[in-house]
């Protein structure tokens, strides 16, 4: 039994009706040019279901079996009449960045959206769209598509200053004493970086697409607020180039770090084998067993030696101290 809710949105002039059932109960709406149609799945269904559903609109199946497919590439495909456009949505869970796919079919008065897990992408449509009076202009399929895709970009802005922020915390903690700044953390903020870039890149190739390719459903009204889209997914973009090159930073900062502590350890290393080195020499002439040695039979020859040693090591010490190696 699929999981799935469905939540079919109808939208009049100045207000809205909205229900939800299971994809067993749920009934195709007939299409009235008074009324306005949303529907949304909350969760993919297989592709008997799907197909089932989708039955009275005359979708394509490589249009279902794309929407089942939940690892496709934002894209955007123009038929005859409707509109199939893929795009990913993401969010911070945990402190770990997930991601899951939406799918768009635009038809005439109606838009149906498919999410593929449970990030509550759409909730500001109730502050957008729902309460607000609309124009003729505004009470169409295509700009109801642009107010979904206008709540899809802007969790992009969220998601993106959430990793800006923990690159910003990286940096600032970078020459902490108690900095836990791994290669590791680096490289995650890194693969996070360039995959919201990747996905932010190809949603605004879509859109560019779906404005400059004319279709009876995109009117020119609508693309007025399709070029907004792309230009914030533009701006998003260059954001995210440069939090790239800031993490390349901090990656070439932090092996800098690590291989000049390691540079002052072998020199610390270094400095104490110098030190003994003239000591045990000393200690090894007189360890041989020779019974005809200078000052062997000495009385202050033992103490005259511990002074030679103390010297020696004062000293080094002097000369290291001098040239700053200690």
């Amino acid at each position: 039994m699929s999981k799935s809710i469905i939540t079919h949105t109808q939208y009049f002039s100045r207000e809205f009706v909205r229900n939800t059932s299971k994809p067993d109960k749920f009934v195709a709406p007939t299409i009235e040019e008074e009324t306005l149609h949303w529907i949304d799945f909350s969760s993919n269904l297989d592709a008997e279901e799907l197909t089932k559903t989708l039955q009275p609109y005359n979708i394509h199946e490589l249009v279902i079996e794309d929407i089942c497919n939940t690892r496709q590439q934002p894209k955007v495909e123009l038929y005859d009449d409707y509109i199939f456009l893929v795009s990913r949505a993401f969010k911070y869970k945990s402190g770990k960045l997930q991601g899951e796919q939406i799918s768009m079919i635009i038809k005439a008065n109606m838009v149906m959206t498919f999410r593929s897990g449970q990030i509550a992408i759409f909730e500001p449509m109730g502050a957008r769209f729902d309460h607000q009076p609309r124009d003729d202009d505004e009470f169409s399929a295509g700009f109801l598509a642009y107010t979904l895709l206008d709540c899809l970009v802007d969790d992009y802005f969220d998601v993106t200053e959430h990793l800006i922020d923990k690159i910003d915390k990286s940096d600032r903690k970078l020459f902490s004493p108690d900095s836990k700044l791994t290669l590791a953390k680096a490289h995650t903020l890194r693969l996070e970086a360039g995959k919201l870039r990747r996905y932010m890149r190809r949603t605004n190739d879509s859109v560019i697409q779906l404005m400059r390719n004319p279709h009876p459903l995109i009117d020119e009204h609508t693309k007025v607020y399709f070029r907004d889209i792309a230009d914030h997914c533009s701006q998003m973009v260059d954001t995210l180039d440069g939090a790239r090159d800031t993490i390349s930073s901090i990656t070439d900062t932090y092996l800098n770090i690590q291989s000049n502590q390691l540079n002052l350890q072998m020199r610390l290393l270094t400095v104490i084998t110098i030190i003994f080195m003239p000591l045990t020499v000393l200690t090894g002439i007189y360890g041989m067993n020779f019974d005809y040695m200078p000052e062997l039979k000495y009385h202050y020859a033992y103490f005259i030696l511990l002074g030679v040693m103390a010297t020696i090591v004062i000293v080094l010490l002097i000369v290291f101290r001098k040239k700053r190696w200690l």
